[in-house]
């Protein structure tokens, strides 16, 4: 009959011998890593936006927009994505002034970021009227304060992440390893979901979704990856400039809704079943889910900018425009983000 042994005491029993020399190089070298895992705010580059997007064709129109405005782009060497820090000129106090709209009665409320010039905007009952049911109830429930919000810095990070869940959320979490955004701006296309999407539309996520995680057996909601929360929100101050903007804009078509993200495509064949589960999303992308899941945990406010290039199943009226080309929608996209985040007192 075979002997048992106890192949585990005796190794347990034999402790390493090592020198002086040797304990000290063990615990200098455990000190500095964990000295590297602590970073302090004084120890990250400050940034006033990392504005991100998918595709180099997604952020061209912005990278467009911030030269317009004065910007000097330097590449940011990293091993993921492709990375330029913007450094814009700064506002003078006259400039300031100057863009500030006349000052109406404040409205009440809760936000992450009070933006001035909401406090200053002017809402007539023919205006609100133009806006729809949701964008109205986002700017009445703005937090709106007399002092303009200030930034502590004038660079933007731009930021092409690559496609899907994983480019993203590897991206961004280098990106906050090394710098301090005040915000997180997701930019680019989207498939329209709702069977009111039209193509051209651009949508502001208020509540970002995993349309592919499915823990019902487990108690969860479909839609929330298990032990998250069930939706991440975008922010209150950001989605309320953003209402601003759709109020003054004649051009571009603005809403607010829910944003599905997955590594699916979602098609003829299963948009019906995600219409039914998630009625109050209009969009469907590849990013937003993961890009808020990060700035959740880091605490940094976050907003989805999407425009919608196609939609996510063929309309049953065929005159509806099916598809649209990418550097248009993205233009959208970028100029919705970029007057949000100016509205919002960011830049």
């Amino acid at each position: 009959m075979a002997e048992n042994f106890d192949l585990v005491s005796p190794i347990a029993s034999v402790k390493p011998v090592l020198s002086a020399a040797q304990t000290e190089v063990i615990s200098a070298s455990a000190a500095e890593a964990e000295s590297a895992t602590k970073l302090t705010p004084a120890e990250l580059t400050p940034l006033a936006v990392c504005i991100i997007s998918a595709m180099p064709e997604e952020m061209e129109p912005m990278r467009a927009l911030m030269a317009d405005l004065g910007g000097t782009a330097t590449d940011i060497p990293s091993p993921v994505g492709h990375l330029t820090v913007i450094a814009l000129k700064e506002h003078s106090a006259e400039a300031e002034q100057a863009e500030h709209l006349p000052q109406q009665a404040q409205l009440p409320a809760q936000s992450s970021f009070p933006p001035s010039e909401l406090a200053q905007a002017e809402f007539t009952q023919s205006k609100s009227e133009q806006l729809p049911k949701q964008l109205l109830e986002q700017l009445k429930s703005a937090q709106l304060e007399e002092t303009h919000r200030a930034t502590a810095s004038r660079c933007v990070l731009l930021a092409v992440t690559g496609i899907g869940f994983t480019a993203t959320a590897s991206c961004l979490g280098w990106i906050l390893a090394h710098y301090a955004p005040e915000a997180i701006v997701s930019i680019g296309s989207a498939g329209g979901l709702s069977a009111d999407s039209r193509v051209g539309d651009v949508v502001l996520g208020t509540r970002y979704r995993d349309g592919m995680a499915d823990g019902t057996n487990f108690g969860y909601v479909r839609g929330q990856v298990p032990d998250q929360p069930e939706y991440f929100s975008g922010d209150s101050a950001l989605l309320a400039a953003g209402a601003v903007v759709a109020l003054e804009s004649d051009s571009i078509d603005i809403r607010t809704a829910e944003m599905l993200s997955s590594d699916s495509f979602i098609t003829d064949a299963n948009v019906g079943d995600m219409r039914a589960v998630f009625p109050e999303a209009a969009s469907a992308d590849m990013e937003s889910y993961p890009a808020a899941h990060v700035a959740y945990h880091w605490g940094i406010p976050f907003l989805s900018v999407r425009a919608i290039s196609d939609l996510c199943s063929t309309p049953e009226d065929q005159t509806i425009s099916f598809h649209a080309e990418l550097a248009d929608v993205a233009q959208l996209s970028a100029r919705t983000a970029l007057a949000t985040l100016q509205r919002a007192g960011v830049l």
